[in-house]
């Protein structure tokens, strides 16, 4: 074996432990973030921890509400919870 190819399986073995590590770190009590989560349908499905759940959509448009006991989130470009007013004025300035 070559000292080139021992320095490559070597590295090689680095990344796998260091990204082993990453993984097992995205688990606490408060959140957790699984990497395989079982897809139905077209992909997609819920993903929940203690404190915060979130529904997800894989190759489609990502619109709605998304919440749990403590957190909500609004996705897409027109979701929001708030009042407008069409200022008719404004919108009308330049029609005659």
């Amino acid at each position: 074996m070559t000292k080139q190819t021992l320095i490559v399986i070597a590295g090689t073995l680095l990344c796998v432990l260091l990204l082993a590590g990453v993984a097992l770190a995205m688990d606490s009590d408060n959140y957790r973030l699984d990497w395989f989560t079982p897809l139905t349908g077209g992909g997609g499905g819920p993903a929940s921890s203690t404190n915060y759940a979130v529904n997800f959509t894989v190759g489609q448009a990502v619109i709605g509400v998304s919440a749990s006991t403590n957190y909500r989130g609004c996705l897409g470009y027109w979701c929001g919870e708030f009042e407008y007013r069409v200022f008719l004025p404004l919108v009308m300035r330049n029609y005659s």
